[in-house]
């Protein structure tokens, strides 16, 4: 049984990499797997799902408080449904790899994401020097998918050739795919560290992925892998990190000032300028704002969107707003933790910051990779609760800490003998049992 569970866990990773919008009966595939695959979890034993007790309170939670507030604010059923499919498929990915963790050790997960990772990485760069061949690739797979989605998301990222995907929908989920691969390859990397092992492998791999975040033009991503990767390499080796970086940093703006002198184009990364950037901070003013008018959320029929119209036709608005500043009528809010606001309200966003307060705080390390991560999502869509799928895998290592490695001493740090393992030993019957 348990490698059916890896056997679906990991073509679930393929199809939400490279057929994400692939739909049965009005769901995406992908999700038909991972429900199936937390059921044979549940055949396995309740004790997976009942392990992690700080997970099952704040989803359950959420999930009451979604759908009352949708109820409130009378939302559409489809609406309702869809969201709480979202917040359930996203608990059944930490349950799966949690799963995973205990019966195949910490490489199941680390290769099932790296399987993924990797290709769309390398493929990612290619596009980025404007190689046909890796562009090509992409569109097949979009063709493959051939929904209204995919259609605009051909439009804006591989017909016009800009912002890299790499074999994933957009560029945007490139870098959280690979956000997550580097912070489990950086697992490896202190344990090998801890070790005296050799690092030339793993680090080959992480410039591998790194370099795919650069392609990608997200300056978000780009910025916050650097600060996971950077601090994680000073505490090893502070002399040699210093200088590399340094010779890094030039590296980058040279290969990204090439790109765009091939694109004709300025380098997105290394300017401000754009219109994205431009956008941000009408659209934050007006989420802000959003949020505190319902401080009890919107539900889960929120579109930011579609409130515009009645937000500027009133004299009521707190914010200023320049003629030039329209992005809030044509994109989302693009701020992870508002979206969580609005959804939820702020009894949501309360629970959601107290449970990555309590994921953070299990090692420096945890707090390091989720500090990151929030850098970046405080300027995207997605986040952790909130549609990125691929952080829950590095979540359910920070629950497999918190429930079984981390020791039992006064002042809260781990046993040395365990720290960052990457071959976890299953506990015994009991210690599953009880959750120990």
């Amino acid at each position: 049984m348990k490698y059916a569970i890896l056997s679906i866990f990991v073509l679930h990773m393929v199809i939400l990499t490279y057929l994400n919008n692939s739909y049965l009966a009005g769901l995406p595939f992908r999700s038909y797997l991972m429900v199936l695959c937390g059921g044979l979890v549940l055949l396995e034993g309740s004790h997976y799902f009942t392990d992690l007790k700080v997970a099952n309170l704040v989803y359950g939670v959420l999930a009451v408080i979604g759908i009352v507030v949708s109820l409130y604010n009378a939302a559409f059923f489809p609406d309702i449904l869809r969201g709480s499919i979202r917040l359930f498929q996203s608990w059944l990915i930490t349950i799966c790899s949690y799963y995973l963790l205990i019966n195949f050790g910490y490489r199941a997960i680390l290769y099932s994401i790296l399987l993924v990772a990797i290709p769309s990485s390398i493929v990612g760069i290619l596009q980025s020097i404007d190689l046909g061949f890796a562009w090509d690739l992409r569109a097949i797979l979009g063709g493959l998918q051939n929904t209204e989605t995919i259609q605009v998301l051909n439009a804006d990222f591989v017909d016009t050739r800009l912002r890299p995907p790499g074999l994933t929908l957009f560029a945007i989920t490139q870098v959280y795919l690979l956000f997550t691969a580097i912070a489990l390859l950086l697992v490896v990397f202190c344990q090998k560290m801890d070790k005296n092992q050799p690092v030339w492998l793993v680090l080959a791999v992480i410039f591998i992925l790194y370099a795919g975040m650069i392609a990608s033009e997200t300056r978000s991503a780009i910025g916050a892998g650097a600060v996971m990767i950077f601090v994680t390499f000073l505490k090893y080796r502070p002399a040699s990190t210093l200088i590399s970086s340094v010779i890094l940093a030039i590296a980058a703006m040279s290969i990204q000032a090439y790109i765009s002198t091939n694109k004709d184009d300025s380098s997105r990364v290394l300017s401000l300028g754009d219109k994205s950037a431009k956008g941000r901070a009408a659209l934050y003013k007006y989420g802000s704002e959003l949020a505190v008018k319902k401080p009890v959320g919107y539900g889960y029929s929120f579109d930011s969107i579609k409130l515009a119209d009645e937000y500027f036709m009133n004299d009521r608005n707190w914010f200023n707003f320049n003629t030039d500043e329209t992005a809030q009528f044509y994109v989302a809010i693009h701020n992870a933790v508002l979206n969580i606001t609005h959804i939820y309200g702020f009894l949501g966003l309360l629970i959601f910051l107290t449970y990555i307060f309590s994921l953070a705080k299990t090692n420096w390390f945890f707090l390091l990779v989720l500090g990151s991560y929030l850098i970046n999502s405080f300027f995207h869509n997605a986040g952790i609760l909130n549609g990125d799928l691929y952080i829950d895998v590095f979540i359910a290592v920070i629950l497999f800490y918190k429930y079984r490695v981390l020791d039992k001493n006064a002042d809260g740090t781990f046993n040395q003998s365990n720290q960052y393992s990457t071959t976890f030993t299953p506990p015994n019957r009991n210690q599953i049992k009880y959750g120990y």
